[in-house]
């Protein structure tokens, strides 16, 4: 079942931009070659064992690098989400939609330009180094479904919800909160109509910057 609440991503000539809360990654520089930076298996490692049920692999079927630091992180993000989902009180009541996360693979170093609260357009900005020679970013997308029509709607989404990443190479689509959902005939996608696994979906993914 696809519906309403699908995901986007936007690349912008090294930058990435995630709908409904846009993210936009730009590559300071690609450093030195980093074992740690790669994904490292086929399956999640003992550390990810908690979210097991709720991660779909990257487009290559991998998973990212990660440890017991990086997933308690993950796990509270998730936490913090999910209780947004269900308990914030905005405009349309009780529950709402907030913007969705990504936590590197371990070895990728990362520094916030700007964060999104999922409200009032504001873009969250994150610069990335330390990707190895391949300049492509891994790590985990913690994808929520919406909330704003009310629990029991977020709830039933949580199990029957589709969403869709891409890349988007064009240039002046850095600003909009809802990014470019077509037209720009520079659109190439990396995920395809996954299903979404809980109120907060951990979906791996790889994204060449």
């Amino acid at each position: 079942m696809k519906s309403k609440n699908n995901k986007l991503f936007s690349k912008n000539l090294g930058i990435i931009a995630i709908v409904p809360a846009v993210i936009l990654f730009s590559s300071v520089s690609l450093g030195a070659p980093c074992g740690a930076a790669a994904f490292s298996s086929k399956q999640l490692s003992k550390d990810a064992d908690w979210r097991k049920q709720v991660t779909q692999p990257s487009q290559s079927g991998d998973f990212a690098k990660t440890s017991a630091a990086r997933e308690s992180n993950i796990a509270s993000v998730k936490r913090s989400m999910e209780d947004f989902i269900l308990h914030f009180k905005g405009e349309w009541g009780l529950g709402d939609t907030p913007p969705m996360e990504f936590v590197a693979a371990d070895g990728v170093s990362t520094s916030y330009l700007s964060q999104s609260n999922g409200l009032g357009g504001v873009i969250t900005r994150i610069s990335v180094s330390n990707l190895g020679p391949s300049g492509v970013i891994k790590g985990t997308l913690l994808l929520p479904v919406s909330g704003h029509l009310g629990n029991a709607k977020a709830k039933e989404w949580a199990k029957q919800d589709t969403y869709t990443i891409r890349t988007d190479l064009n240039p002046n689509n850095t600003k909009s909160t809802h990014g470019s959902w077509g037209g720009t005939g520079n659109e190439t996608d990396l995920i395809t109509d996954v299903k979404s696994l809980d109120l907060v979906t951990a979906q791996e993914i790889e994204i060449p910057l």
